[in-house]
């Protein structure tokens, strides 16, 4: 069980370095990470809680956590990068990737969520016990890869994405102008 834990530390430091490659930043390589992290905790998290004891069966949790996360963290952070760069708009760019790789996201999620739920009639409990955290895997990473990413990329301005100087009627640029107004007023 510890050469699994070790090898999913292994995948984590890989990941990190491919999607700094891929993004030309070690900021988007650190954002692609937030499914992960994000999942790995709820799943760690419910286990402990639970009293769910680590065996061979939980233990490969962390790794489809770790494979999942990306798989959503790679779709989405390139659709909003390609929707960026054409619409210089963060909230249309923000929009159109929620409703088309956002929705795919969700489409995935619940599918494979429900072909794991099988697991619960099974007679074994490990088996049991993988197929609802790999249930709960899937939410977690779902709700990461659509919420707590665009987040993150919207409030840094993450560079990778493109140029956020040429933003003129976006989110970001009616928020500050909303909060310049209210300081006026002070």
């Amino acid at each position: 069980m510890l050469e699994i834990l070790n090898l999913s530390l292994i995948a984590l430091v890989l990941i990190f370095l491919i999607m700094t490659f891929q993004m030309h930043s070690v900021s988007g390589g650190l954002m692609g990470l937030i499914p992960i992290f994000f999942t790995l905790a709820i799943i760690f998290g419910v286990m402990g809680y639970l009293k769910i004891p680590l065996d061979i069966a939980t233990v490969l949790v962390g790794s489809i956590s770790i494979g999942i996360g990306i798989d959503y963290s790679i779709h989405f952070i390139n659709r909003f990068k390609k929707e960026f760069l054409q619409n210089r708009n963060e909230l249309k760019a923000l929009r159109i990737t929620l409703e088309t790789t956002g929705r795919a996201i969700v489409i995935n999620v619940i599918t494979v969520m429900l072909g794991f739920l099988v697991l619960i009639f099974a007679n074994l409990i490990p088996l049991q016990r993988f197929g609802i955290l790999v249930a709960i895997t899937m939410i977690g990473s779902g709700i990461g890869a659509i919420t707590l990413l665009p987040a993150v990329i919207l409030i840094t301005k993450a560079k990778f994405v493109g140029d956020w100087s040429e933003m003129k009627n976006g989110i970001l640029n009616k928020t500050n102008s909303v909060i310049k107004k209210m300081k006026l007023k002070e």
